[in-house]
């Protein structure tokens, strides 16, 4: 495939039968990572990005957040996606999550990855690293990752009227936040 848009759009117009990586090659891309509900997705059936070299210095995912897109990956209602080794940066100065994780989403990992925002001195949620919110979101694993700069390195908003599982962080780096490095609120 071109670009990452090209891969999702396959998977999104014919679905998964078997368990799917996607080797990132090296190299800065450019673009939006929209991942939505995809047919045959499961617990056997998982979807991994993880870079070809393995490190997370060559492979970079980076771009602006805008009002209507604050977001350089997105997991919308999806569950079984894992992430590892490589680099997401959003460089937007007033919008800015590099991961928005939000509705039913939930077995989701990240592993040896590097979450990178703006320098700011705005200590809102607008400019998290990562940033989790949904009506009922599962297991998040976050692990062996370095998170600079941002207002907030994880901000994880649940809903205390529905069963919210865990978010495990483990093993990871946090730099340079503005406001907190992680704020987990019910």
């Amino acid at each position: 495939f071109e670009t990452l848009a090209d891969a999702m759009q396959a998977l999104h117009n014919g679905g998964m039968a078997g368990a799917v990586t996607m080797l990132i090659r090296a190299g800065i891309y450019s673009e939006r990572l929209v991942i939505e509900p995809i047919a045959g997705l499961s617990a056997e059936n998982t979807l991994t990005f993880r870079s070809q070299s393995g490190n997370p210095n060559f492979t970079e995912i980076a771009i602006e957040g805008t009002s209507a897109e604050p977001y350089t990956v997105l997991l919308n209602n999806v569950q079984h996606v894992h992430f590892s080794d490589f680099t997401l940066e959003n460089t937007g100065t007033s919008n800015g999550h590099t991961v928005q994780i939000t509705g039913t989403s939930g077995n989701i990992s990240f592993n040896n990855m590097r979450f990178e925002g703006v320098h700011t001195t705005i200590s809102s949620n607008p400019l998290a690293l990562i940033r989790v919110e949904g009506n009922s979101f599962g297991h998040i694993q976050l692990k062996n990752s370095r998170f600079t700069r941002g207002s907030y390195g994880i901000y994880a908003l649940g809903n205390t009227s529905n069963n919210n599982d865990r978010i495990e962080i483990i093993k990871n780096t946090f730099e340079h936040q503005y406001s907190r490095a992680i704020h987990l609120q019910a």
